[in-house]
């Protein structure tokens, strides 16, 4: 229960830091137009159209979410990096997979605040009817985006111990990201194309799955990661 309460009073900590400044989630959000604009005018109406939502939406709106991710998982790391703080925090009276189960927390709302202004452009910009797949499109969303924040912020979190910046968490995330989004692809074009949750099961457990495995490990290993 400690843990639990230590992990809750950090990302906490790091939602309402974030909601003062709006640095990383600015950051996040200006990339990510950038990229669905880049997408949209590239390709065209007619592009668009002869593509179809449910070929070319989970593509772009995927790539858009990784890379704006990446900014948010580099920077839940640096205040406590410039500060030292991250020492404060080991010191705490709690097992130290707090910190990582706060940081996980946090970056999970933030991608999820990130996703709720990025669909609806999406939506907008290559023409699918948002309201009639909302229901299912939230579940793949929150499955994904859950192994998409244990993994970033596991690596993130390895990152700063190294003293690296966002190039090395890029080329250590996007590999091992592969088989997350071709289960996020699958699953988001069956939804736009208006089949039931039920025909994707396996992508969905598969994410499950994959999500709680890395968050797991990450609980088990943290410990080590932040040894001096």
């Amino acid at each position: 229960m400690l843990t639990l309460r230590t992990a809750w009073l950090i990302a906490r900590k790091d939602l309402r830091q974030e909601l003062r400044s709006w640095h990383s989630l600015a950051t996040m959000a200006s990339l990510a137009l950038a990229i669905q604009f880049s997408f949209a005018f590239t390709l065209g109406t007619a592009g668009m159209a002869r593509l179809g939502a449910e070929k070319l939406v989970p593509s772009v709106l995927w790539i858009t979410l990784v890379f704006a991710a990446l900014v948010g998982f580099r920077n839940s790391y640096l205040l406590e990096s410039e500060r030292d703080a991250l020492s404060g925090l080991r010191m705490a009276p709690a097992d130290r997979s707090a910190i990582f189960l706060g940081k996980l927390g946090a970056n999970f709302a933030a991608v999820m605040i990130l996703e709720a202004a990025v669909v609806p452009l999406a939506a907008l910009f290559f023409g699918f009817d948002l309201p009639a797949v909302w229901g299912p499109l939230a579940v793949v969303l929150a499955v994904h985006t859950f192994g998409l924040a244990a993994t970033g912020t596991l690596l993130g979190g390895l990152v700063n111990r190294m003293h690296r910046g966002e190039s090395l968490l890029a080329i250590l995330l996007l590999p091992l990201l592969v088989p997350l989004l071709i289960s996020a692809g699958r699953s988001t074009g069956a939804v736009l194309a208006g089949r039931p949750l039920a025909e994707v099961r396996f992508w969905i457990v598969f994410a499950g799955a994959f999500g709680a495995v890395l968050a797991s490990a990450a609980v088990l290993f943290f410990e080590y990661l932040l040894e001096e």
